[in-house]
């Protein structure tokens, strides 16, 4: 018996060992084919120890973000070019004064360099440092920007956006009820995410819940026009905060 019991134990072993080579392995090719989110507690492996430091630093809750003295990180891969001493992240005021109260929720997407702006990571083209400023779409998320001259959602340029009047038009009291935060405006017309709204009229439209929006003209999903729909009869979803 006490043979059988030994016999089992290296086999689960074995076992164990053969899976954990095929994760790390696969985890491996992920990474380096651009398919694998990787996981903050996993750190870069030529990192300098001695300069070493999540972002931010010194907070309870840090971002992907990393640095050293000779380069920036994101999860465990290098973000070619960036400069680690003027390297930092793109973080409001508001995260300064509500920090410790809701520091779990804080998301830091955007990060700046003296020459150029990052999105998770990857350089967002075109866009000038400089001017660069995040935008808020909902409780502490920050997946809009713009600079001088253009408007931004997740490091992709929204076209014809004018930065001097962009709005977000997410509302606080829908907050967890859909994705109406992602419906924004300018002085000529509506957009949802990084597309245009398609005829909507941006001095009436107003968002809704569950992707849904409306104007003077009529009602729209995901930034698409649903037939039928009334703009003046419309019932809107039920918000359950799930």
């Amino acid at each position: 018996m006490k043979h059988k019991a030994r016999w089992l134990t290296i086999i689960i072993l074995v076992f164990g060992l053969v899976w954990l080579g095929f994760f790390l392995i696969s985890k491996l090719w992920l990474t380096q084919n651009g398919e694998y989110q990787p996981n903050k507690n996993v750190l870069p492996v030529n990192r300098d120890i001695s300069t070493f430091h999540l972002l931010p630093k010194n907070q309870p809750w840090q971002s992907e973000y990393s640095l050293d003295r000779d380069g920036v990180y994101y999860g465990i891969a290098i973000i070619p070019g960036a400069d680690p001493l003027t390297f930092r992240l793109l973080m409001p005021e508001t995260f300064a004064t509500l920090y410790q109260q809701y520091s779990h929720e804080r998301t830091y997407d955007y990060a700046v360099d003296k020459n150029r702006v990052y999105f998770q990571g990857q350089v967002v083209e075109g866009v000038d440092p400089l001017t660069f400023v995040t935008l808020e779409n909902g409780f502490w998320r920050y997946v809009y920007g713009k600079d001088k001259s253009a408007v931004y959602y997740e490091g992709k340029l929204i076209p014809n956006a004018n930065p001097q009047t962009f709005e977000i038009l997410w509302q606080q009291v829908y907050e967890g009820c859909g994705k109406g935060h992602y419906y924004t405006k300018d002085k000529n017309s509506v957009y949802f995410k990084n597309s245009l709204v398609v005829g909507a009229d941006p001095t009436t439209f107003v968002t809704l819940i569950n992707s849904y929006g409306k104007d003077k003209n009529g009602v729209y999903n995901d930034g698409v026009l649903q037939p039928g729909l009334n703009p003046n009869t419309f019932i809107e979803p039920t918000c359950n905060y799930g």
